[in-house]
């Protein structure tokens, strides 16, 4: 019996930003570029849909959710696939990803796509599935996460009428060079 080598991990990419930022736009978009031969996307939001009933506060709620996203991403990178990850993934909720990635030598880039809060609180709000509300409590997550979030990873749209073409080509062109990706923590 030969034991074949198992394929070099494909890259995990976290297309994160606030509710409204046009991930789900680009990240079909991002994906059609790839050269990677096997390309998965993880729609983080239709993980939501699995909670039938689930009385815990959202906090609780958003960690498990998280957990389960990367568990189901890194499996896929591990084998040799580029996966993206379309979902809302602040800072302080990388380490759910980078721990798991990192342990089977899978690299993570971390893209933050970052429109005025006007134009995500709109775009969130117009949706057909799922819409938004940005109420004073989204407002307030909006401006933690921008706070927190290193600036080489996010990617200010000041130009709101600028195409999802245009956006994603510029974040595979980030990705290809490194720009996003996450160094790892060596501590």
């Amino acid at each position: 019996m030969s034991s074949a080598t198992p394929p070099p991990s494909g890259p995990l990419i976290l297309l994160s930003g606030p509710p409204g930022a046009g991930k789900t736009t680009i990240t079909p978009m991002l994906a059609a570029s790839s050269r990677s031969a096997s390309v998965i996307t993880i729609e983080g939001d239709r993980f939501w849909a699995f909670a039938v009933r689930d009385p815990r506060p959202f906090k609780p709620q958003f960690r498990t959710l998280t957990s389960s996203i990367a568990g189901a991403a890194v499996p896929f990178a591990k084998d040799g696939c580029e996966v993206i990850v379309d979902f809302v993934v602040p800072p302080w909720c990388l380490k759910a990803f980078t721990a798991r990635a990192w342990t089977h030598d899978v690299d993570v880039h971390y893209v933050v796509v970052w429109p005025p809060v006007d134009t995500c609180a709109r775009r969130a709000q117009e949706r057909s599935v799922n819409p938004v509300a940005y109420d004073e409590r989204v407002r307030t997550f909006y401006d933690r996460f921008g706070g927190e979030c290193p600036s080489r990873h996010r990617m200010a749209i000041a130009d709101v009428h600028r195409s999802a073409a245009s956006i994603a080509a510029e974040i595979r062109s980030g990705i290809d060079s490194g720009a996003f990706l996450l160094p790892r923590d060596t501590s």
